[in-house]
């Protein structure tokens, strides 16, 4: 999309397209209000481009940025997906949760490498992404098995590895698909590991303030609900770092305080700040 913007935006004014450009972050960060990695992506373009004085440079620059962070990011996950494979012993039993593509991309991996992991997935509501993550396991050949999501406790004392996606790393826990809090917590009851799977552009800074995380629309959960009832779509949750047994990123295994420090330690612009503090002001 930015890269788009940055060869179709005519104007002479760098004024003008600074102004488009945080436009176009606050529609996106206010539509995926529980990822971070399109913050991470905006704050990098807002450093490159604010620095800059020409109209056409910036635009440049711009494009630039954007298409190596992409880059990037699927060097990151290719990356973690490999070292992931090291949590997954010959024959597990993994428990995981919607349909993250990096959990997909790992097991793939492990099955590539001879592991024969058997998968048992969560339909993941309203959704129902759990469908598709068994599908494409079953497509390769990997033993997978879906249940309805309030069966998680009752197939848990089977698992070894609870093993799931993330959308967002902050200093309080891990911020993913709802349920995925919930798990964690009945897992560490259990005394089973809960890893979550995730490259460093998913960090939060600190300097930003707490992650605002919208509902999503009540019809994808009751579509034709009566008028007296109130439907509501709580889309992400978060897990507290206390049921974290750790994070796999690009970088390796890692703790709750070595996430924390790297919140702790990224800088935010000043424009992003800014379209934090608004987008936050618009939750309900």
């Amino acid at each position: 999309m930015l890269m788009s913007f940055a060869k179709e935006e005519t104007t002479n004014s760098l004024t003008d397209m600074s102004a488009r450009l945080r436009q176009i972050a606050r529609e996106v960060l206010t539509a995926q209000s529980g990822m971070a990695s399109p913050v991470s992506l905006f704050n990098r373009v807002f450093f490159a481009v604010g620095a800059e004085a020409d109209v056409d440079a910036a635009r440049l620059l711009l494009e630039d940025t954007a298409q190596r962070f992409l880059q990037e990011q699927t060097t990151a996950r290719d990356s973690l997906c490999r070292k992931a494979t090291a949590l997954i012993p010959d024959r597990v039993s993994i428990l995981t949760h919607s349909a993250s593509s990096t959990v997909l991309q790992t097991l793939l991996h492990a099955s590539e490498a001879g592991r024969h992991p058997t998968i048992t997935c969560l339909e993941a509501r309203p959704l129902y992404e759990g469908r598709q993550l068994a599908a494409r396991l079953a497509e390769n050949n990997i033993d997978a098995t879906l249940i309805i999501d309030s069966a998680a406790y009752a197939i848990l004392q089977n698992v070894e590895i609870v093993l799931l996606g993330a959308d967002s790393l902050t200093k309080d826990g891990v911020i993913s698909k709802v349920g995925s809090g919930g798990l964690a917590v009945c897992a560490q009851s259990l005394g089973i590991p809960c890893y979550f799977l995730a490259d460093t552009s998913k960090v939060w800074p600190d300097a930003l303030g707490s992650q605002p995380v919208h509902e999503r629309a009540p019809a994808s959960v009751w579509p034709d609900a009566p008028e007296n009832v109130k439907v509501r779509n709580l889309f992400y949750d978060l897990t507290p770092w206390t049921a974290v047994s750790g994070i796999m990123t690009e970088q390796g295994l890692l703790t709750a305080g070595e996430i924390r420090a790297q919140c702790r330690d990224q800088p935010a612009h000043p424009w992003l700040q800014t379209i934090v503090a608004e987008v936050r002001s618009s939750v309900f």
